[in-house]
């Protein structure tokens, strides 16, 4: 049933991908996860476009902002967040280009500390971590990553 609703009502023809909610034309990366949740296949067009315009609108480089502008309410710029960095590697690695989602997660954990910790945010003009520190939230999207990319390689190792 829930798989349905989003099917039939996050799509939004304005965007030409999913929405963060229905009935609004917003982009959050958390749309990335509609794979891991079995609510889409990574390969699907409509993921695939969804994919394009979350790399246009909130990505800078291999980071990812989590939405657009001042979506939280609170007016404030946010950093890129880590996690959602790392939920494009584990969406790229679930559709198979393997390549690419290893390259993301080598750029990504290159911005670990020097204890290989990272935080919430990122500025990625500046590299400079923000938010709160260490962000479990963040380590759990890199090892899910890392995760996705050996699959994906055992994968086409075995193909």
């Amino acid at each position: 049933m829930l798989r349905r609703a989003v099917l039939r009502e996050g799509w939004s023809e304005d965007l030409q991908a999913f929405s963060g909610a229905f009935g609004h034309d917003y982009l959050d990366a958390s749309l990335l996860l509609m794979p891991v949740f079995g609510i889409i296949d990574a390969n699907d067009p409509r993921m695939r476009a969804t994919w394009d315009r979350v790399v246009e609108r909130l990505g800078s480089g291999s980071l990812i902002y989590r939405y657009e502008g001042y979506a939280d309410s609170w007016q404030s710029r946010e950093g890129s967040f880590l996690a959602c960095g790392f939920w494009g590697v584990e969406y790229l690695a679930r559709r198979g280009d393997v390549a690419e989602a290893r390259s993301r997660l080598e750029d990504l954990t290159a911005h670990a500390n020097d204890l290989g910790l990272y935080a919430e945010e990122l500025d990625p003009d500046s590299g400079q971590a923000l938010g709160n520190f260490p962000q479990a939230f963040s380590h759990v999207g890199l090892i899910n990553a890392a995760l996705s990319v050996q699959q994906a390689e055992t994968d086409e190792r075995c193909s």
